[in-house]
C-alpha cells in the first residue's frame, strides 16, 4: 500500500514492478504506467524508450 500511496501523490511517468508471481502486464494509476514485465526465468522483458516528449513500452518474451 505504500508504494501505491507515493505513486498516487508523486505521479511518476512510469513505475517498474517486480517480484510478484503474475503474468506481465500494464496498467496506470492515475498519469503513473505500471509495467510488470513477467518473469525474467520464463523469458519476460520489457523495452522502455524515453523520449524528449514520449515514452513508449513494449512487453516482449524470449522464444525458447
Amino acid at each position: 500500500l505504500a508504494v501505491r500511496s507515493f505513486i498516487e501523490e508523486a505521479q511518476p511517468e512510469v513505475c517498474l514492478t517486480g517480484h510478484i508471481h503474475e503474468a506481465r502486464s500494464e496498467d496506470r494509476i492515475g498519469k503513473t504506467r505500471i509495467v510488470h514485465p513477467g518473469m525474467f526465468q520464463e523469458g519476460g522483458y520489457a523495452v522502455i524508450k524515453l523520449g524528449k516528449d514520449a515514452l513508449s513500452i513494449h512487453l516482449a518474451q524470449i522464444e525458447r
